[in-house]
């Protein structure tokens, strides 16, 4: 998947606000998935796509772990 598939790209509330050590969210609503990538990289990042009842699996069980 490509940084272009993506749309609304933000910056996790995880991240350090130093703007190049961020991990960022992107969706791609027609097909109904969930981008992340790493900002160090820039456009030139990996991004690793998750479907979304993935992703919201996924964010259940950090809310979980983090609680």
């Amino acid at each position: 998947m490509t940084h272009t598939s993506f749309t609304g790209w933000h910056k996790s509330s995880y991240s350090s606000g130093e703007g190049e050590n961020c991990v960022i969210q992107g969706a791609d609503k027609a097909a109904g998935l969930v981008g992340v990538a790493d900002t160090k990289l820039a456009s030139d990042s990996p991004v690793l796509a998750f479907g979304r009842e993935a992703w919201l699996g996924f964010i259940a069980d950090v809310r979980t772990t983090a609680a």
